[in-house]
């Protein structure tokens, strides 16, 4: 829960007209807000916000270190510090509450603090079932906001500080390798796509933001997506004689998806079905199915692949439905000739040559398996 509920309501519930009251309302919430910050064990994304906007609120009665030295030691938080110095940067600049070199020199001194110790913050909100591995998973939520991220990016692009911009995605780019692939959904996605619409992109920036897009694009890929496991057939080679009957078990024995078929014949079509079938590992079985039914069934030894299949098939459609959701054109030029490979998802195709670009990527996180059916 933040640290802000509560203390907003005390700052909007003055009386009317008295004015002076409403005041030390407002000095009391403040004050006590920042002295409860001071012994807390966490904040949260709004708990940066709201002490952002106590320091534009009050630039005049109070000096923007005072409000750094409250958070600098919740550096840990990444969510609280990305807001309070996104919120912060927006508002600084001729005619705004700060003036940016004020502003810039309290940011990089909480930038140099919280960037080692950088986390998007995600963490499931469901306890998985160990037996359980055909579950969905949990769901993942990550604390840190993609917009904040976006705009504290385009506040320090804007600026020219490439320096920083390169630290930020590195470590971007370090979390999108080990967080857990649903957080791509929730955090790394949105992130990009924002920044496809919020930076006017020239060729600096092309070359600035280029590899962060590339690498996070092959990353979830690879990580979501995975590479496309073998299919399972169900082809098998015909028994029959060539009668009528024994014409529809071939056809269904020479199919490649069909699993069972059903044969509601009399008891002497069924037991020549059954002779055909001997010695084989085709199983049958004679039920009541309204009338009598010999039920014939391809071995299973081929089903687990076909389930694995059928999973990757969703989570490839998935991807590219989120992948098309981004401005094509600026994709095209942050992504160069890695273009059609990465927004096609060809790198998990199987029979595609892999992108030297993606196996580095995919190669720096060390050996991983994640079982997503």
């Amino acid at each position: 829960m933040s640290l802000v509920a509560g203390y907003e309501a005390e700052t909007s519930d003055g009386v009317p007209g008295d004015r002076a009251m409403l005041h030390q309302i407002e000095a009391w919430a403040e004050e006590t807000y920042m002295h409860k910050l001071q012994s807390v064990d966490k904040v949260e994304r709004k708990d940066g916000l709201h002490l952002a906007d106590l320091a534009i609120e009050h630039a005049d009665r109070k000096p923007l270190r005072e409000y750094l030295h409250l958070a600098k030691p919740l550096s840990k938080f990444s969510a609280f510090s990305v807001a309070f110095a996104a919120r912060l940067l927006q508002n600084t600049g001729p005619g705004r509450a700060y003036s940016f070199d004020d502003a810039f020199d309290v940011f990089l001194e909480l930038f140099i603090a919280f960037l080692p110790i950088f986390s998007v913050e995600c963490q499931s909100m469901v306890k998985r079932e160990r037996s359980e591995s055909n579950k969905p998973p949990g769901t993942v939520q990550c604390l840190l906001d993609p917009i904040d991220v976006a705009i504290l990016l385009v506040q320090l692009d804007m600026r020219d500080l490439e320096d920083e911009v390169l630290k930020m995605t590195s470590k971007l780019e370090a979390e999108a390798g080990r967080v857990d692939v649903v957080a791509y959904e929730s955090f790394f996605l949105p992130l990009l796509e924002a920044l496809t619409e919020m930076v006017v992109w020239t060729s600096a920036r092309v070359i600035r933001f280029g590899k962060f897009f590339r690498t996070t694009l092959s990353r979830y890929a690879g990580r979501f997506v995975q590479i496309e496991p073998q299919a399972g057939n169900w082809t098998m080679d015909p028994r029959g004689c060539g009668c009528s009957d024994c014409q529809k078990l071939d056809q269904f024995l020479t199919n490649d998806t069909q699993q069972s078929v059903d044969f509601p014949v009399s008891r002497g079509r069924r037991q020549h079905l059954m002779q055909m079938l001997e010695f084989t590992t085709i199983n049958y079985d004679n039920t009541r199915r309204g009338v009598e039914t010999l039920v014939v069934t391809k071995p299973s030894t081929v089903t687990p692949s076909l389930a694995k299949h059928e999973q990757w098939q969703k989570r490839f459609s998935k991807a590219e439905e989120q992948i098309k959701k981004m401005d094509q054109a600026v994709l095209k030029q942050l992504l160069g000739d890695d273009y059609e490979y990465l927004t096609e998802l060809r790198d998990t195709r199987r029979g595609h040559k892999r992108l030297p670009g993606a196996r580095v990527a995919l190669a720096r996180q060390g050996p991983e398996i994640i079982d997503l059916t």
